[in-house]
C-alpha cells in the first residue's frame, strides 16, 4: 500500500508536522520520546509527536499548502485514524513537485463532476462557461461566472442569497432550499476560472474534491485515482 505525504515549500512538513524538514530521499527520521497524537484536537497548539502520512494522495494534501508530494515508508509504532496515519519512524522514498498547475487539473475534474448541478440553476451561463472552457478561453469563462458569484455573495438580499453569510459567516443565515448546495458549487466553478486564468494559484485541491463528493458521491475515489496516475507520471526531483 502506497503512503503519501504532502510537503510545503522547502520540502518542509506542514500541518501537524510544521517546521520539520527539509525531507531527504532515503533518510530515516525518528521521533524523540513517546509516539502520541491528539486525534480529536483537544490541544491545537501541539497535536502530537510523530510523522504523518496517508494512504490517500488527495487526503494527504489537506490542509497543507502543497508544493510537493512524497511517497514514504514507515516503521515502528503507529496510530491510524481514518485516512490519517501517525508513525514513529519515516523516510521519503520519492519526491515529486506538485505545482499549482497540477492542483488546477484536479480542481477541473471536481468542477466537471459538479457542473450539471449549477447548470440546472443557470443554464444559459453554464452553457457559455462550458463552451469557453472547452475552447480554452479562460478569461471569457471567468467573465461568465464572476457576475453569478458576485450577484450571490455581494448583492444585498434577496438577490444575494449569500450576502449575509459572506459578512457574518453564520451558517443558518439563509432559508433558501438551494443555499446549502448552491454556495459551494458556485464557489467551485468560480475557483476553477480563477485558477485557469492564473488569478489564484491553488496549492492542493482536496477541499474542492470534497465539495464534488458531497454533491456526487464517488467523485473522491474517481479523482483520487486520476491524481495518483498523474503523480506517477511526474519526474523525480
Amino acid at each position: 500500500m502506497a503512503l503519501y505525504k504532502a510537503l510545503a515549500a522547502g520540502l518542509m512538513s506542514g500541518s501537524q508536522n510544521a517546521g520539520i524538514g527539509p525531507w531527504e530521499v532515503g533518510e530515516w527520521n525518528e521521533i524523540t520520546g513517546e509516539l502520541w497524537w491528539d486525534v480529536h484536537g483537544k490541544f491545537p497548539l501541539r497535536r502530537g509527536n510523530g510523522f504523518f502520512c496517508s494512504d490517500d494522495i488527495l487526503h494527504c494534501q489537506w490542509p497543507v499548502f502543497t508544493e510537493y508530494i512524497a511517497q514514504v515508508q514507515t516503521s515502528g509504532a503507529s496510530i491510524i485514524y481514518g485516512k490519517d496515519q501517525c508513525w514513529e519512524r519515516m523516510k521519503v522514498v520519492s519526491i515529486k513537485a506538485w505545482p499549482p498547475s497540477k492542483s488546477t487539473l484536479v480542481l477541473d475534474w471536481a468542477e466537471g463532476r459538479a457542473h450539471d448541478a449549477w447548470a440546472s440553476w443557470w443554464p444559459s451561463e453554464a452553457a457559455i462557461y462550458d463552451a469557453k472552457h472547452y475552447q480554452g478561453q479562460y478569461a471569457q469563462m471567468l467573465a461568465v461566472i464572476a457576475p453569478v458569484y458576485q450577484s450571490l455573495f455581494f448583492n444585498p438580499p434577496p438577490t444575494g442569497q449569500f450576502y449575509t453569510k459572506r459578512v457574518t459567516r453564520i451558517d443558518d443565515a439563509f432559508k433558501s432550499p438551494y443555499a446549502a448546495v448552491q454556495e459551494p458549487i458556485i464557489r467551485l466553478a468560480y475557483a476553477l476560472a480563477l485558477a485557469l486564468t492564473g488569478t489564484i494559484a491553488f496549492r492542493g485541491a482536496a477541499g474542492f474534491v470534497q465539495l464534488a463528493e458531497n454533491l456526487r458521491p464517488g467523485s473522491w475515489e474517481l479523482i483520487r485515482g486520476f491524481t495518483a496516475d498523474l503523480w506517477a507520471g511526474l519526474p523525480e526531483l
